[in-house]
């Protein structure tokens, strides 16, 4: 009788570590949205035209390790200007996305609208710095 309510008290921890383990993890997820460097709208382009080959997911690494839009907010400024520099030269020189996956996936292309937006969060960010 004895072991089975330590067995019972065993089940009831481990049931309430669970409760606590996916309150933390929903905590981490909430954390990482709210440091987000880019707002709605501009994310959405990015993740329309970017985040395939420049983000955690991207399975290209030579691309996700010259650019993950996931680890830009760890930059130092002095990087972080650069590489916003860098992105809004690569778009303006239609170097970016590059025009072998632009065949491959026509969808993913940028409108000009959608470059400006993001020409204009890019000034927004640099003159912040």
């Amino acid at each position: 009788m004895h072991y089975l309510k330590t067995f019972a008290g065993l089940i009831l921890i481990l049931f309430l570590f669970s409760f606590s383990s996916e309150e933390k993890n929903n905590s981490t997820n909430t954390s990482q949205q709210e440091k987000a460097v880019f707002p709605a709208e501009v994310h959405s382009v990015l993740k329309k035209s970017c985040f395939d080959c420049h983000s955690d997911e991207a399975k290209k690494i030579l691309s996700k390790s010259k650019l993950n839009f996931d680890k830009l907010d760890e930059l130092s400024e002095v990087k972080m200007i650069a590489t916003l520099k860098k992105v809004e030269r690569e778009i303006k020189e239609d170097k970016m996305p590059p025009k072998k996956y632009i065949q491959k996936n026509p969808e993913k292309n940028m409108t000009e609208d959608e470059k400006t937006m993001i020409f204009e969060w890019i000034k927004t960010e640099l003159d912040s710095k």
